[in-house]
């Protein structure tokens, strides 16, 4: 492994990765090793991180439209950190996961451009 003293910066904050940009096991390892934490979109992504020896408490589980059984997967796991977008899908994890911790995602526009950002 190449040497590196970024997380041991002042003032340093972990990245979260999107598991579907980065999943080479190496790059996951090296990314753990520094602190990073990892969104994952699928059970099959859940299930690579935790694999690799990724703390639950560093994945976020980030899918607009989460699939009951990954969801099942997530709980079983301890994998309580998750976004929602629609009530819809507010109200889903809340029925099959009461105790998970929700962030809601918010989309925003440029004034001038009208464009999303």
């Amino acid at each position: 492994m190449f040497p590196c003293r970024l997380h041991q910066t002042p003032g340093y904050i972990p990245s979260k990765t999107a598991m579907k940009c980065n999943n080479d096991e190496k790059i996951v390892d090296v990314l753990m090793k520094l602190g990073s934490s990892f969104d994952c979109a699928s059970k099959a992504e859940i299930q690579q991180v935790l694999e690799l020896g990724v703390d639950p408490s560093r994945i976020i589980y980030a899918n607009p439209c989460k699939q009951n059984s990954h969801l099942t997967y997530a709980k079983e796991h301890n994998v309580d950190l998750m976004t929602f977008d629609t009530e819809e899908e507010l109200i889903k994890v809340k029925m099959l996961y009461g105790s998970a911790r929700l962030l809601r995602k918010y989309v925003w526009s440029n004034v001038r451009t009208g464009k999303e950002v």
